[in-house]
């Protein structure tokens, strides 16, 4: 199921202004770090207690902006052909299901930090599991029967020239990084749940929004709100906009089957024993500190092997 192999297309839309029209309908975009700080907040379990650098690594990777859907005007790009047919390469499924189509915003100075997505699981997903236990789940390898495929394309819309390029790691995180340009109107589409990756620092202030929201004011002005007041003013052409595009795929219809159904479905309690245990035989979990938190950091560290340079798990 895993897949090391990419795509990248070219000449994405006939108008690719449409996706600066379409933001500007949109008209807010939120931190997608503001969101994640509400998500640790929500999180009361010790399970989900790691580090800030396993958190910045497992979820909260960058300072991107995410506006949510894009609304009537692009909707029919969730059943883009160029991406559908991408993702039946990717893995070698023919069942292509769209699930989620976002817009997504960079500032000049911003980056996304080298990380990979949260994958889900046939029983287990972000909704109802901590982030960093799915993602520990599919690097381990040992669940790989029961992972749903995700094909994730990226495409880019913007009149910005310099920085921001594409990185990620084809030969795993020990092996060689490749960065292409983010042309306007080109994407790629990859396992984004295996493949790490992130966006270099798009060319511009020496100081990059960290938080707050950005909002259209009408007049090609983009206005960022700290929380506290507007701190910054941008132009359309000063911005990365981006079409962030997600679907699963199923070898047969026998296979969706089960995601509908639940048959066969992991359970939590399951995934931690079979982790749990694998610790232990291997020494890396003593017996008697096998509580809550000393499992999670064990897990973790363990099985979220990032690439150099990268937020350490």
């Amino acid at each position: 199921m895993r897949s090391s192999h990419y795509e990248r297309l070219e000449n994405v839309l006939p108008d690719p202004g449409e996706v600066v029209r379409a933001a500007e309908q949109c008209g807010r975009f939120r931190s997608q770090s503001e969101a994640a700080r509400d998500s640790d907040a929500d999180a009361s379990s010790t399970l989900a207690a790691l580090s800030a650098a396993q958190r910045r690594l497992l979820g909260a990777h960058g300072t991107s902006f995410s506006g949510g859907a894009v609304g009537a005007s692009l909707e029919r790009m969730l059943t883009h052909e160029a991406f559908v047919d991408a993702a039946r390469r990717l893995y070698g499924r023919p069942i292509v299901r769209p699930i989620d189509l976002r817009l997504g915003v960079l500032l000049p100075g911003q980056q996304m930090e080298i990380h990979t997505n949260v994958p889900e699981y046939r029983g287990m997903n972000s909704d109802t599991d901590p982030d960093w236990l799915l993602v520990a789940m599919h690097h381990s390898g040992l669940f790989d029967d029961w992972r749903i495929a995700v094909a994730t394309a990226v495409a880019w819309f913007t009149a910005a020239k310099d920085g921001g390029e594409f990185v990620f790691y084809p030969d795993g995180p020990f092996g060689r990084s490749v960065a292409i340009g983010a042309r306007n109107n080109s994407a790629v589409v990859f396992d984004a749940c295996t493949l790490y990756h992130g966006v270099d620092r798009v060319a511009g202030a020496a100081r990059p929004a960290s938080g707050g929201e950005l909002r259209f004011a009408g007049d090609d002005c983009w206005v960022l709100n700290d929380g506290a007041s507007d701190s910054a003013r941008f132009a359309s052409r000063d911005l990365r906009f981006s079409l962030l595009w997600n679907a699963r795929c199923f070898c047969d219809e026998g296979e969706e089957r089960k995601v509908r159904d639940h048959s066969r479905d992991l359970t939590r309690k399951r995934v931690l024993e079979t982790l749990g245990d694998g610790l232990r035989r291997r020494g890396s979990l003593r017996a008697e500190a096998a509580d809550d938190s000393a499992v999670a950091r064990a897990i973790a560290d363990a099985y979220i092997k990032s690439p150099p340079g990268a937020p350490a798990a």
